[in-house]
């Protein structure tokens, strides 16, 4: 409630300042406002003294885990994201992804496949390249000598 609100005194409406009359009953403004309560004033005050008992802390409270997530909800919590993981048996530092432009991609791919068929050839990696001509990015998996390709594309 905001200061000058008034409680109408014949049906407890809620009235705003503004209004001059109770819009649910007609009744007029009185001259002297009549006290508005306010929220939990006829609850029981607390004891004096500062000797209120501590509330009763229940499931629901806050144990200070940091918001971690129970067992039982972890198969619903996606994982945070880690790098891609190279194929089974392939040692990680003969493993690579590279993300290349649109461009890039095909300047790798070469006129009939030819650029690529040479790097692959010369490198002796195996080099898959995955790219959508509608999409700005792709995307070019290197699996073998890593400097050597990377140097050679």
């Amino acid at each position: 409630l905001r200061p000058g609100d008034w409680m109408c005194p014949r049906c407890n409406f809620h009235n705003y300042s503004s209004k001059e009359k109770c819009p649910q009953c007609s009744t007029p403004k009185p001259p002297v406002p009549m006290p508005v309560p306010t929220p939990g004033a006829d609850a029981p005050a607390a004891p004096a003294g500062g000797d209120a008992k501590p509330r009763k802390k229940s499931k629901w409270d806050d144990d200070g885990s940091g918001g971690a997530v129970p067992d039982w909800l972890q198969d619903l919590v996606p994982k945070p994201k880690e790098g891609p993981k190279p194929p089974p048996g392939v040692p990680p530092d003969k493993f690579k992804i590279i993300k290349l432009e649109g461009l890039q991609v095909r300047a790798l791919i070469g006129k009939g496949g030819e650029t690529i068929k040479d790097i692959r050839a010369r490198s002796g990696a195996d080099i898959k390249i995955d790219h959508v001509p509608q999409d700005p990015v792709g995307t070019v998996t290197i699996v073998g000598d890593v400097e050597k390709t990377e140097g050679m594309i």
